[in-house]
């Protein structure tokens, strides 16, 4: 479950996944039932074990030590990649087993309704419950099927990739030309345009051909006041301009936040 977790905020929040203050200690909630000397519930981690026969969720208090909106900024980053990993997993987008503890036997999770009654011990242990009395409780750890999670998050990428507005094409547009005369070499249209749109697919982000010529090319083709070379584009020219176009795409995604 981490690692599926992990691949899909790699995925969808690539300047910020993992990398927020106090995320070490995620996945983090506030308790329901403790709560500190002044009558504040208080934040928690939790672990799943057996106690008596029975799956048990245990609450592990933490000590933070942050600001109430960087510890938002925490819990509402994991809720962003959570939400559509447990829908994925209601609707058999996502096959998903259980590896029993003890045995290693598995197990399909088909059973109705455990993806929301016990979402939150998925998500918040990387386990899950299985009961069948009057046997003892079974926890489990659960495992993705590979090939079906990663064509699910490929699809998932292209679904939900956002559009490069106009602004932000024409701000590559007089990236590529800032950096195409300081360095003194000529880029080709196509080249331009495979590159950006190599960096916004990584990125997360739709880019026409269309739009591209109309808004960020229509910068380059100007020759009024710029020098002509016939100097090809070199790889390390390629390498960073991929860096500042990916800034740019970063610096677009945040102010949307």
């Amino acid at each position: 479950m981490e690692d599926a977790v992990n691949a899909l905020g790699r995925q969808d929040h690539p300047d910020v996944w993992a990398q927020l203050p106090g995320w070490e200690q995620m996945p983090f909630r506030r308790s329901h039932k403790l709560r500190d000397g002044k009558g504040r519930r208080i934040w928690v981690r939790h672990t799943l074990t057996l106690v008596g026969g029975r799956g048990t969720l245990h609450s592990i208090p933490l000590k933070l030590g942050l600001k109430r909106d960087e510890r938002r900024a925490c819990t509402r980053l994991y809720k962003s990649v959570r939400a559509p990993l447990q829908h994925a997993l209601a609707t058999k987008r996502i096959e998903a087993v259980a590896v029993h503890h003890g045995s290693g036997n598995k197990s399909p999770l088909d059973r109705p309704g455990i993806w929301t009654k016990q979402a939150y011990l998925v998500f918040f242990t990387g386990k899950v419950v299985l009961r069948d009395p009057p046997h003892p409780d079974v926890i489990a750890d659960v495992l993705f099927e590979q090939t079906g999670f990663e064509k699910w998050l490929k699809d998932w990428g292209r679904e939900n990739a956002k559009l490069a507005s106009p602004k932000m094409l024409k701000d590559i547009g007089q990236i590529i030309v800032g950096h195409e005369q300081k360095h003194g070499y000529d880029i080709t249209r196509q080249e331009a345009i495979d590159l950006a749109n190599d960096v916004a697919a990584q990125q997360r982000r739709k880019m026409s051909v269309r739009a591209f010529k109309a808004y960020a090319w229509k910068t380059r083709q100007s020759k009024a006041g710029r020098k002509v070379t016939v100097r090809k584009i070199q790889d390390h020219h390629k390498a960073e301009l991929r860096e500042l176009i990916a800034k740019r795409l970063n610096h677009g995604a945040l102010l949307l936040k």
